[in-house]
């Protein structure tokens, strides 16, 4: 039974109960990301701009509303760029993980180990300094930094993103 207390400053019943629930939103289809670098080959761009125009002029016969024709020529355009450029194959994030890299977070995981048993000082700057020689990624990190600069002076943003 919950109480509450009105404006009239006594307590009345209330019926309702609180119920907290999880909802759960809709998942979403992940967006497709299309081989665009295909485009600039010209059999593959006017093939995709022949399938565009085609279906243009097939929906310039219909009167349907706004929205309707938006849908059909989204979905229209991102089969026909599935057909004909392909999607992007996943980039490896990983380039900087090695069997080096492997052995130092072993070790930096054992010297943690080590230091959770019995702390002490010297434990736990062995621990600092094995974890300091496991960051192998920051030093790849800092390569593509400069990578991307040097992409952005010569106007290759693309190639800075991507």
């Amino acid at each position: 039974m919950l109480l509450y207390k009105s404006v009239a400053h006594d307590f009345q019943y209330d019926p309702h109960r609180c119920k907290i629930s999880c909802q759960r939103s809709k998942q979403y289809e992940k967006c497709k990301k299309f081989n665009i670098d295909k485009i600039t080959e010209s059999d593959k761009r006017e093939a995709f701009q022949n399938k565009i125009k085609e279906i243009n002029d097939n929906r310039a016969n219909k009167e349907v509303m706004v929205e309707g024709i938006w849908v059909d020529f989204k979905a229209a355009i991102i089969t026909e760029a599935d057909g004909i450029l392909g999607c992007q194959e996943k980039q490896d994030n990983t380039e900087w993980f090695d069997e080096e890299c492997g052995e130092s977070i072993n070790l930096k995981n054992k010297k943690y180990m080590e230091y959770m048993e019995r702390p002490s000082r010297a434990r736990n700057e062995a621990y600092k300094e094995a974890r300091k020689k496991a960051h192998k990624k920051r030093a790849f990190l800092n390569e593509q930094l400069l990578q991307m600069e040097e992409d952005f002076k010569n106007n290759k943003t693309r190639n800075a993103f991507g």
